[in-house]
């Protein structure tokens, strides 16, 4: 680049810079009129300006402190970055300022609870002294990283009472600035201690392994459902976060074809819980299973295995009698509980020279039940 063009690009923004920074001086000398209760006290290292701050100072203070050039005089303040390059180097490269307290407020007050908010120059640690007195008497602890911003949570608190507190923040080289005392007034107690109504509760959108409890109440509520297969549930929802007039409450993980009792436990915002009755529903069973390829082998004087196939898995049961057609309540029975789709049973202690007649039932995990047509067989002499 032409050495010509280049002096004047550097010259052009030398003085942008050199603008800049001195009408960011004379912010900070008007930032510091008209400060109310709870503004952060300046110290004697920021006075407000009286004075002109000479140009090379803002430019290569670390030049002219070097070549004896003059100091800033005691009572002039400049911008903040500025100020704490100087004290740092006439430090010996430590920080020795502490943050500056921008802004303090109390957010999100409830009857027990609120929450602090601090806004500092530089990141900063930062802890609440706090009580219904200017002694404070509780403390939060510091909080754990250095941020600009930072929430302090105050829990514990008593409903309708005016609380005092101040903030203490701290930098990352131990400067550490308190602020001036600052006052909240919790909310009072609610007179409500009524617990809501329910309006209805139905169940809808059930399958196989889901369904979904919709709860209405006449005053916006939280909600929970206890649910299980006895009356003594055993499984609860996470409670709901919203106060709402209706709400949706989807059970997952069901069993198929299986009945379900539950409960609804409906919570206000002033903590008054009413709890609904005990009610019931199913899921929806499974499709039925498809016996085929019913035989039998091993067969003796005294017994046979009869072996089969299902689509699905299921257990199974074997009727049997020398009559026909087999009666399910009068025939023997033998039993497989275990779910599969490749069956086999034995059957012993049958007579000589006999035919039986059979029934093969099929139940699939969601109750489910299909019986083949009846077939039968007869024992060696």
């Amino acid at each position: 680049m032409n050495n010509k063009y280049t002096k004047y690009t550097l010259g052009i923004a030398g003085l942008v810079l050199m603008f800049a920074l001195v009408f960011a001086s004379s912010a900070s000398a008007d930032n510091g009129k008209g400060k109310g209760k709870g503004q952060d006290k300046e110290d004697n290292e920021r006075s407000s300006v009286s004075c002109k701050i000479p140009w090379g100072h803002l430019f290569a203070p670390g030049w002219l402190k070097k070549n004896n050039a003059p100091t800033v005089a005691a009572d002039c303040s400049l911008p903040k970055g500025i100020a704490r390059l100087f004290h740092r180097e006439s430090n010996g490269g430590t920080d020795t300022v502490a943050p500056s307290i921008l802004s303090v407020s109390a957010r999100d007050i409830t009857k027990t609870a609120a929450t602090i908010r601090v806004s500092t120059d530089e990141k900063a640690k930062v802890k609440v002294n706090y009580g219904t007195t200017t002694s404070y008497g509780s403390t939060t602890p510091q909080t754990s990283s250095f941020d600009f911003s930072t929430s302090v949570s105050l829990t514990g608190l008593s409903a309708d009472t005016t609380y005092h507190y101040d903030v203490v923040v701290t930098d990352a080289a131990g400067n550490t600035r308190t602020s001036s005392d600052y006052t909240f007034k919790t909310k009072a107690a609610s007179a409500d201690v009524t617990a809501p109504d329910f309006v209805s509760v139905s169940v809808r959108d059930i399958t196989q392994t889901g369904a979904t409890v919709r709860v209405s109440v006449d005053e916006k509520a939280t909600v929970k459902v206890n649910y299980g297969t006895t009356t003594s549930y055993g499984s609860t929802t996470t409670e709901t976060t919203d106060f709402k007039l209706v709400t949706d409450v989807p059970l997952s993980g069901l069993t198929v074809g299986t009945l379900y009792h539950y409960n609804v436990v409906a919570t206000d915002s002033d903590g008054n819980s009413r709890t609904f009755a005990d009610s019931t529903f199913s899921t929806l069973a499974g499709p039925a299973s498809v016996i085929s390829g019913i035989g039998f082998s091993a067969l003796t004087n005294s017994g046979v295995t009869l072996s089969w196939a299902t689509d699905v898995n299921t257990s199974s049961k074997i009727y049997y009698s020398t009559t026909t057609p087999v009666n399910k309540n009068t025939a023997s029975v033998s039993s497989d509980t275990t779910l599969k789709t490749a069956h086999s049973m034995a059957l012993s202690g049958l007579s000589a020279a006999t035919t039986y007649h059979f029934l093969i039932e099929a139940t699939t995990n969601g109750n489910q039940v299909t019986t083949a047509p009846e077939f039968s067989f007869t024992t060696a002499n």
